[in-house]
């Protein structure tokens, strides 16, 4: 990471690393972690297409689900846990891995992209919400508001292919080829195994169902609504006090913290809307991220490490490896070729002055 990245790295990070049981091995989450604005930027443009491509938006327990439920797993990489690796390293870990089953990321990492999500969701999905209105339309939303709209998104950013992740891991050592058999992994609706295809289809309708439940007995969107109808009272005022005002100074929007009553207003709604970052009743105010935040970060970490998860996990990530590289050349971007150095790794010696050095010390 640049000296310039670093310095983007929110307080928020910090306070939550030193919140978790003070464990060593946080630090490479603090390596890892991308910048919550940034994410926030990439629930938008998922929030967009969404929109653009007429789904319905997951729910946090579709996201929460992790292997569970894989199609939306992916979305999680995909849009998530991508952004806090970086691209380079990303590619890296699809193109050159080791092993096709090692992870594509430190656990810590990934625990810590599912709380940063889990944290912001509803704050994220309440702007988007009032951005695009009924355009953008949830699991949490009526079976009214859902019709005309395609259900799955995670299967449709698959091309309606599963992930099949009951298969024995021991038939993909390091030492035997994997790539033969990938298509058991990630099973095609008209591919080589029919059968393998209904099965896993019918345990994520069953896995959907399940998440369905968990929706309903949700309150924070029921909350988010309400704050959001106050939202877009807000809006409305804002607009009609912009209209009233002649002066194109006092048509800019106020700035600074306190410039406008509507704006903290809708500050105080957005905060109110995050899970671990704003006071409650049972915990009292407190600054940075509250206890409960390390205290999740280490259940989830713990959860996905358990041994029954293990050989799921490895099968993901091997499956997810291949579904980016589908998706990458179903887009025309090919992989640029690794290991061709096109000038010697000396080239630019002369610039510098450093004919007369040894190529071993110029090289370091």
């Amino acid at each position: 990471m640049t000296k310039g990245i670093n310095a983007r790295r929110s307080s928020i990070y910090s306070a939550t690393l030193n919140r978790f049981n003070g464990k060593s091995t946080t630090l490479v989450v603090a390596q890892q972690s991308c910048d919550a604005n940034f994410v926030s930027s990439l629930f938008t443009d998922l929030c967009d297409q969404c929109s653009e491509e007429n789904l319905i938006f997951p729910s946090l327990e579709a996201f929460e689900c992790g292997i569970a439920c894989p199609v939306v797993h992916v979305m999680f990489y995909d849009w998530f846990l991508k952004s806090s690796v970086g691209d380079s390293a990303w590619k890296q870990a699809i193109y050159n891995p080791k092993d096709p089953l090692e992870p594509m990321a430190p656990i810590q990492g990934e625990a810590f992209a599912m709380i940063l999500l889990k944290n912001n969701y509803f704050a994220w999905l309440s702007e988007a919400k009032l951005r695009l209105n009924d355009q953008l339309v949830t699991e949490y939303d009526t079976k009214k508001e859902k019709q005309g709209k395609v259900e799955d998104a995670g299967l449709y950013f698959l091309r309606q292919c599963h992930l099949n992740l009951d298969v024995d891991v021991e038939n993909f050592s390091g030492s035997t080829p994997a790539i033969p058999e990938i298509d058991k992994i990630v099973v095609k609706p008209n591919g080589r195994y029919p059968d393998i295809y209904k099965e896993v289809s019918l345990d994520h309708s069953l896995q959907m169902k399940r998440i369905a439940g968990l929706v309903l007995k949700n309150t924070k969107y029921k909350e988010m609504k309400k704050g959001l109808q106050e939202m877009t009272n807000i809006k409305k005022r804002q607009h009609v006090e912009a209209e009233q005002d002649s002066s194109d100074d006092e048509e800019e929007e106020p700035q600074g913290e306190g410039a406008s009553p509507q704006r903290r207003t809708r500050r105080k709604l957005l905060k109110s809307f995050r899970e671990y970052t704003t006071s409650n009743d049972k915990e009292g105010r407190f600054k940075g991220w509250s206890v409960r935040a390390g205290k999740d970060m280490a259940e989830y970490i713990e959860k996905w490490t358990a041994p029954e998860f293990v050989s799921r996990r490895q099968l993901f990530w091997m499956a997810y490896r291949e579904s980016f590289k589908r998706k990458q050349d179903a887009l025309g971007k090919k992989k640029k070729p690794s290991g061709a150095q096109i000038n010697p790794p000396n080239y630019q010696t002369k610039v510098w002055g450093f004919e007369d050095i040894p190529d071993e010390v110029v090289n370091i």
